[in-house]
């Protein structure tokens, strides 16, 4: 009985030790989401705010996000009209142009104020300057 007893009583403090370990990781998660939260809305804030016109895309050529600056500037009714353009068809006067770029990314990385003629909606060229980082996956891959 005594076996029993010692453990019921071990039982008891495990199974205390689990709730409180619990309670523990349900209050790093909530402190660790709401700080996420505020991080994504200071995100949000900037890259809508721009006056500048700012956009993420794949390495093949598809917007992942735009910000109205960019929608304005290119001429573009609504943010998901420019969403679903081609970057190197619909954007670049000559495709050929992203081609370099990219390939000084890829080298270096990233580009600062790296000169490119790119095209509004109705056509109309319009020289910008870009500056952009490459971000890579897990192994490496670029990825945007």
């Amino acid at each position: 009985m005594k076996d029993f007893f010692t453990s019921y009583s071990i039982l008891t403090i495990m199974a205390r030790h689990i709730e409180d370990s619990a309670e523990h990781l349900e209050h790093l998660v909530a402190e660790r989401t709401a700080k996420l939260m505020e991080s994504e809305a200071r995100y949000r804030r900037l890259f809508e705010g721009s006056k500048d016109g700012i956009y993420i895309s794949t390495v093949e050529g598809s917007f992942l996000d735009v910000n109205q600056s960019a929608v304005e500037m290119f001429g573009y009714e609504n943010k998901e009209e420019l969403l679903n353009i081609n970057i190197p068809r619909d954007l670049y006067v000559n495709p050929e142009d992203r081609t370099k770029m990219k390939r000084e990314i890829e080298k270096e990385g990233f580009v600062k104020e790296f000169e490119q003629r790119l095209k509004k909606k109705d056509s109309t060229e319009v020289f910008v300057l870009i500056t952009s980082n490459l971000i890579r996956d897990s192994r490496g891959k670029p990825i945007g």
